[in-house]
């Protein structure tokens, strides 16, 4: 879609939302096929301390088991995820070079485009070839082909209960279908409700629907991060070629604990790129704006460990970085000028308002250690990324439906059904017990997976107890 057209019709709030105090800037999928839809092809699987993390702290021994493995390997496999046709983009390049220039960990990103070259820069808004094997191109048709049906303009308000056997069971959902500008209330019985609606909407749902568990919208996490865009002698179109398909891991375990952050390329598309640089007036934004050809920008994002919370009446999300957190994606950002500066940058603009470009001499030395360079570091550094002047950003939302070990410590149980009921379950983004880390899509996906296919065992045993 066009710009215009795809913040209308994919994200929530027609593009960019804020959190209650305006601290975070995010964008979330709202359309067929929610996030994945609009994923910038990233398909990193969860790594192995948070694995560990999520199995002995969170006491859900799933998660370093072969059969979460195998749910990861079957999603990415479906989806032809894979390293070997992708070919880099000027900005991605960048990132690799600089980073092997000074000494840092960084690789390749998996791409779920079918095992094809995919040198797409708009993905973020939609996939016009339909080869980014997201949810509308891949598992929606497939659910089509096994008899899933859909409805189209359906909202739905609020879970339906009965009490069965002492229990408080599901039994199906109620809201409201709108078609050709006639709305109607419509329920929709079930023997099973799978909620699917994210980690701003599946808590809210959950709490429309009466459910009274204090974890509920609570322990959301959002990847914050800080960005930083660099201009190049050279014209590179950056709104061409795959979008994101390098990350530097080089500082993402700073305490020791599995939090720091990543650096990654970011979209390249105007309104999120441009829209993002410091605003000091017209004529000097025009005229960054006048050399958007030979611009890349890249995002420091952290492994959150504080969290926020999403709330219901009225709808709203409120999270502050930490400023343990902040610190972390502040080093990414001064780690990621670092590596534009030896990278072939000509100016450096970091995404902090108040903090001043960086203009390089052609005829100093490209290292950190040169005096000017490292004393501008400085002033960057001591700018800070402290709210209310400077929000950070999100793409990444986690948690607000976490799974745990018992009915005190979180939302959905191993299975996914929801605690304190029978028939609920959770199964998307919101049940992960912390933040991944990563771009969350594939362990997302791998832990709907296995879920569904529990849910599906449980029918199975039911039905056939019956007979």
């Amino acid at each position: 879609m066009t710009e215009a057209a795809g913040y209308t019709h994919l994200f929530e709030n027609g593009g960019f939302d804020v959190t209650y105090d305006s601290s975070l800037t995010f964008i979330a999928g709202s359309n067929w096929g929610g996030g994945g839809s609009i994923n910038w092809s990233a398909s990193l699987q969860p790594q192995s301390y948070v694995r560990h993390e999520w199995s002995q702290d969170r006491k859900l021994p799933l998660f370093e088991t072969t059969e979460f493995q195998d749910a990861l390997d079957r999603v990415c496999d479906r989806m032809g995820v894979s390293t070997e046709h992708i070919e880099h983009s000027h900005g991605n390049q960048v990132l690799l070079e600089g980073a092997r220039k000074l000494g840092y960990e960084a690789k390749a990103v998996p791409q779920n485009t079918g095992g094809h070259k995919h040198a797409c820069g708009r993905c973020g808004m939609g996939c016009g070839a339909a080869e980014k094997q997201g949810p509308n191109v891949c598992w929606l048709p497939d659910a089509a082909r096994a008899g899933a049906q859909f409805m189209e303009g359906y909202n739905v308000e609020r879970v339906l209960f009965e009490t069965r056997g002492g229990n408080k069971t599901a039994v199906g959902v109620k809201g409201a279908w709108t078609k050709d500008g006639v709305e109607r209330e419509v329920v929709v019985k079930a023997q099973r409700v799978i909620v699917s609606a994210g980690s701003l909407k599946s808590p809210v749902l959950l709490m429309n629907s009466g459910l009274k568990n204090k974890h509920i919208g609570r322990n959301l996490y959002m990847h914050p991060a800080n960005m930083v865009s660099a201009f190049f002698p050279e014209d590179i179109r950056p709104w061409e070629g795959a979008i994101l398909t390098t990350v530097c891991t080089t500082f993402e375990n700073l305490d020791g604990h599995g939090h720091g952050a990543k650096m990654e390329a970011t979209c390249m598309i105007p309104t999120l790129s441009l829209s993002q640089l410091n605003w000091t007036s017209g004529p000097d934004w025009k005229l960054l704006a006048a050399k958007y050809r030979h611009m890349n920008t890249y995002a420091s994002f952290a492994r959150d460990r504080d969290t926020g919370r999403v709330l219901a009446n009225p709808p709203r999300v409120e999270y502050t970085p930490s400023a343990f957190d902040r610190r972390h994606t502040l080093i990414g950002l001064l780690e990621m000028i670092k590596i534009l500066l030896v990278g072939g940058a000509a100016e450096i603009h970091p995404h902090l308002p108040g903090a001043p470009p960086f203009i390089v001499d052609p005829s100093a030395e490209r290292s950190p250690a040169d005096p000017t360079f490292a004393a501008w570091l400085r002033k960057v550094e001591a700018v800070g990324n402290a709210p209310p002047g400077v929000a950070c950003g999100s793409a990444h939302q986690m948690g607000s439906c976490r799974m745990s070990a018992t009915e005190g410590t979180g939302v959905v149980d191993p299975e996914g059904r929801v605690w304190e009921t029978r028939g609920l379950y959770v199964a998307d983004a919101s049940v992960f017990p912390s933040a991944s880390g990563v771009n969350p899509m594939v362990t997302n996906l791998a832990i709907s997976d296995v879920i569904s296919r529990r849910v599906a065992a449980g029918l199975k045993k039911e039905r056939g107890e019956r007979l």
